[in-house]
C-alpha cells in the first residue's frame, strides 16, 4: 500500500519484483540504500551542468533513485532485516539525494541568472528545505520511536484536524503532499 500515484502505478510495479530478486541474492538493504545515496547524489553533478541532456540524465537517475528507495525497505522486511540504523540511512539517503538533486538545480540556474537571484534562491530553497526537515526530524525523535520521514505524514500530518486549522490548510496540505512526494516529484 503506497499513497503516492507514481510510487503505486510505475515504481512499485518496477521495485517489487526487483526487490524479490534482491531477496533471493541476500542483498542486504543497507548495500541498495548505498546504491540509492550514490544514485542521488550523482543527479545534481549531472543537473548542475545545466545542459538539456544533463538535466534529463540527471532526473531520469532522480527517478531511478525514486524507485530504488523502495527496494530497500522491501527487502529488509521481505528478509526479516529491518533495524533503526537501516530506518535513518534511509532517511538520509532520501533526502541527500533530495538536496543534491536541488544544489545542482541552483548551480544550473546559476548559469543563466545573476549571482544576487541565485543566492536568493538558494538560501530560500535550501533554508525552507532544512528548515523543514528539522522540524520533521524533532517531531519523530519527540513522539516516536521512528526513524522514518512516513511516520511523520502518518502521525502527524494525518491526524490534523478542522478543529485546529483552517479547511483551506488541510486541503493544501492534503493535496500538497501527494504532489511533492519524492516519487513525484522526481517524475516532474
Amino acid at each position: 500500500s503506497t499513497p503516492g500515484p507514481v510510487a503505486k502505478y510505475l515504481n512499485k510495479r518496477i521495485s517489487l519484483p526487483l526487490s524479490l530478486k534482491l531477496a533471493k541474492w541476500n542483498i542486504h538493504p543497507n548495500w541498495i540504500t548505498l546504491l540509492n545515496l550514490a544514485l542521488g547524489v550523482s543527479t545534481g553533478f549531472f543537473v548542475a551542468k545545466g545542459s538539456y541532456e544533463m538535466l534529463l540524465l540527471g532526473a531520469a537517475l532522480f527517478q531511478l533513485a525514486s524507485i530504488f528507495d523502495g527496494c530497500d525497505g522491501e527487502v529488509a522486511k521481505l528478509n526479516f532485516t529491518t533495524s533503526k540504523f537501516g530506518q535513518y540511512f534511509d532517511s538520509i539517503s532520501d533526502n541527500g539525494a533530495l538536496v543534491s538533486f536541488f544544489v545542482g538545480l541552483i548551480f544550473a540556474f546559476s548559469n543563466n541568472h545573476s549571482q544576487s537571484a541565485t543566492v536568493e534562491m538558494a538560501a530560500l530553497l535550501l533554508g525552507g528545505l532544512g528548515g523543514l526537515l528539522w522540524q520533521m526530524i524533532q517531531f519523530l525523535k519527540k513522539f516516536t520511536h521512528s526513524a522514518s520521514l512516513v511516520t511523520f505524514d502518518k502521525e502527524y500530518l494525518s491526524k490534523l484536524s478542522e478543529n485546529n486549522y483552517s479547511p483551506i490548510l488541510l486541503n493544501f496540505i492534503r493535496y500538497g503532499k501527494v504532489v511533492m512526494r519524492k516519487d513525484c516529484f522526481s517524475l516532474y
